[in-house]
């Protein structure tokens, strides 16, 4: 054996051996313990660029996934209440059919009109109230853009059409806002066949316009009022509340209800409204009542619809202009709006890196009585009852079109979502691939540096007892 003395190079070998099988471990033990192939870029500087890139696409696809759940919730809303919206005008056909029989007597119509008016208004109900992730697919834009923040107040615009399904106090009384600064304003309402009024209200609560009793000389006298059980004494309280946009201390003044001049503006009125004061419109009254104004000066009109306090069906329509061509903050506020209104809905349908975004749009459907032409139906003569079997009759294949439109739409985001799936399932399993650990390969490897390390372990310390056989021969 020769013997060298100086460097213990074997030692030294063994070290570096050691070292080497030490990192391995070390390596083995970072990619069992995370599952991961590659935990850093000094790992695989290309691989870790390449999965981080799937892992993203998988990311987003998951998301679009959900957003795919979400449209198909929109439109399974939106086709339920279009559903029951069917249900109504199929009844509403069936009572048009029942009304045309010649049989029936006018208060046999007037019974079943009954039935078809509250139908009606049970349709727009369903409409303003079907609401899927703050949005209202039954509505049109225009629609929307009156709604307002206030629990019994809408601002209204020029060519909106209301009925007594807008925000509704609870009292019998609904109330809506002219704006300020605007003009030629005309007002149509209809209260088909029932007791309902309508009424101009400056917001200090001066009665401007409305159904006067001539012979009691009371406005108030009305049966609509008696009915919601107002009168002089309490409608200062009861009525004139900052609750319906009055200001506060509102009093009531009719002193120039119906006057042709008018805090500052000219107010025409026709309707008889009720004569007989019993709460019905019969032959020889009229059910129909127009307000027109000159215009507003520097305060918001209010228009207030007083009803039976059960059972009231109304529609009326809002036309008015500009004054002078300047807009108030309200009109500003409205053409804002207008400029943003609540579009259709587009669902995304992919997310590819440096890839085109599309979707899946689903339009409005819009499905008011307005907007299926059944307003100003009636069934209280033959003739009407005719008129409003063919409106039923469009009003019908509408619906039935808007539903198919959305059992399309919702078809085609469940294929989207089942090939967006296994999109998502076939990436993972690339970037798997790429990133993740082998444990098979990695246990194995983990095992042989393992014994590396041992068997170095052991030769290491026989490598340092050299030397110590030198220093014997010297000793001896």
């Amino acid at each position: 054996m020769s013997l060298v003395v100086g460097h213990n190079q074997s030692a030294l070998n063994i070290q570096r051996q050691l070292f080497s099988v030490t990192n391995r471990l070390d390596q083995s033990f970072e990619r069992l313990s995370s599952g991961f192939r590659i935990n850093s870029a000094a790992d695989d500087a290309a691989g870790l660029q390449i999965a981080d890139r799937l892992q993203s696409d998988v990311i987003s696809t998951r998301q679009v996934v959900r957003n795919l759940n979400d449209g198909i919730s929109y439109a399974q809303i939106a086709e339920g209440a279009l559903d029951e919206v069917n249900t109504a005008a199929q009844r509403m056909r069936q009572l048009a059919v029942q009304a045309q029989n010649g049989i029936h007597s006018d208060s046999d119509r007037l019974a079943l009109d009954k039935e078809f008016q509250q139908l009606k208004s049970e349709i727009d109900r369903i409409a303003y109230e079907t609401e899927a992730f703050g949005r209202h697919p039954l509505l049109s834009p225009a629609t929307l853009l009156f709604e307002d923040s206030s629990p019994d107040n809408v601002t209204l615009g020029s060519g909106q059409q209301i009925s007594n399904n807008l925000p509704f106090s609870g009292s019998g009384n609904d109330f809506y806002f002219i704006p300020a600064d605007s003009e030629n304003i005309r007002f149509t309402f209809d209260s088909y066949s029932l007791d309902d009024d309508i009424h101009l209200f400056s917001t200090s609560g001066e009665h401007l316009a409305g159904v006067e009793v001539p012979a009691a000389g009371d406005p108030l006298a009305d049966f609509n009022w008696q009915d919601l059980g107002l009168d002089l004494s309490n409608i200062d309280s009861a009525f004139l509340t900052t609750i319906n946009g009055f200001d506060a201390g509102a009093t009531y003044d009719a002193s120039n209800i119906n006057a042709a001049n008018a805090v500052g503006t000219t107010v025409t009125y026709s309707g008889d409204g009720d004569l007989d004061n019993d709460g019905r419109i019969f032959t020889g009254e009229t059910d129909v009542e127009i307000i027109t104004l000159t215009g507003t000066t520097n305060q918001d009109i209010i228009l207030a619809v007083s009803g039976q306090s059960s059972g009231s069906s109304y529609q009326g329509r809002i036309s008015w202009d500009r004054l002078g061509g300047v807009a108030s903050a309200a009109i500003q506020e409205e053409e804002l709006a207008d400029e943003n209104p609540e579009e259709d809905v587009k669902i995304t349908t992919s997310a590819a890196i440096n890839g085109p975004q599309d979707y899946h749009e689903i339009a409005k459907t819009p499905a008011t009585a307005a907007d299926l032409g059944l307003t100003g139906l009636s069934l209280s003569t033959q003739q009407q009852a005719e008129v409003a079997l063919n409106a039923l009759s469009g009003a019908i294949d509408d619906i039935g079109e808007k539903r198919a439109g959305y059992g399309a739409v919702m078809n085609a985001m469940q294929s989207n979502l089942r090939n967006l799936s296994i999109h998502a399932e076939n990436t993972r399993a690339a970037q798997s691939q790429i990133r993740d650990t082998d444990y098979a390969s990695e246990t194995a490897s983990l095992a042989r540096n393992q014994i590396i390390q041992q068997a170095s372990q052991s030769l290491l310390s026989q490598a340092n007892q050299r030397p110590e056989i030198a220093l014997t021969l010297l000793n001896g």
